[in-house]
C-alpha cells in the first residue's frame, strides 16, 4: 500500500488531525463545534473505531483465560467469559489507555 500513497506519514497524520479538530454541527439553529471524538456520519469515524478496537483487543490479550466466544461489530463488543472472571476482564478492558 506504501507504493500507492505519494505523501510522508507526518503529513497523513496532519491531515487526519485537520480533519478531526475541524467538526462543526448546527442545532437548533446555532453552531457547535465538536471537541471530543469523531461525528456520527463521518466516513473517518468508522476507521478510526476500527483502529482503536484492534489495538484495545490486541492489549487486552493480556487475559490469563480462554475466552468462550468474541464477537464486534464497530466499536461494541460481545463476548462470554466464566462468571467469576466479568469484573476483572472489565476492568482489563477499561483499563487499557
Amino acid at each position: 500500500m506504501k507504493d500507492k500513497i505519494n505523501i510522508s506519514k507526518d503529513e497523513f497524520m496532519l491531515e487526519v488531525q485537520l480533519v478531526l479538530n475541524s467538526i462543526y454541527f448546527n442545532f437548533d439553529g446555532q453552531f457547535y463545534e465538536q471537541n471530543f471524538s469523531t461525528s456520527m456520519g463521518s466516513p473517518l469515524s468508522l476507521i478510526v473505531a476500527d483502529l482503536v478496537m484492534r489495538d484495545l483487543e490486541a492489549r487486552a490479550e493480556i487475559l490469563s483465560f480462554q475466552i468462550m466466544f468474541y464477537f464486534r461489530y464497530i466499536d461494541d463488543i460481545v463476548m462470554a467469559v466464566p462468571k467469576n472472571l466479568v469484573d476483572f476482564t472489565l476492568e482489563t478492558f477499561n483499563s487499557i489507555t
